[in-house]
C-alpha cells in the first residue's frame, strides 16, 4: 500500500501544492488535495477530517499565503483531526 499524505495549502498556493503532490507521487507517495476529492454530497470539512485520520502524514505549506489561511492554521494545532 502507498504511503499517504495529507497536502495542507491556501488555495492560493495552488500551483507550488500541485508540482509538490506530483513530485510526491513520482516517488510512490499518494498525495490528497482536497480539491481534487470528487465525492460529491460530502461536506469539505468531513472529507478533510477522513482524510487527514486516513493519512500517514500531514504536510503543511507555510507561505505567506498560508499563515494567513484558517484551514492551515488549523493543521498546525496538535488535535488536528477535531476542529475543521
Amino acid at each position: 500500500m502507498a504511503y499517504r499524505v495529507f497536502l495542507s495549502h491556501s488555495g492560493k498556493d495552488g500551483n507550488w501544492i500541485k508540482h509538490i503532490a506530483q513530485q510526491a507521487e513520482g516517488i510512490g507517495v499518494k498525495a490528497y488535495l482536497y480539491e481534487h476529492d470528487s465525492q460529491p454530497g460530502h461536506s469539505i470539512a468531513e472529507k478533510v477530517k477522513q482524510a487527514i485520520t486516513n493519512a500517514d502524514a500531514l504536510v503543511v505549506l507555510l507561505t505567506k499565503h498560508g499563515l494567513g489561511s484558517t484551514y492551515v492554521q488549523l493543521r498546525r494545532r496538535p488535535n488536528r483531526t477535531t476542529s475543521c
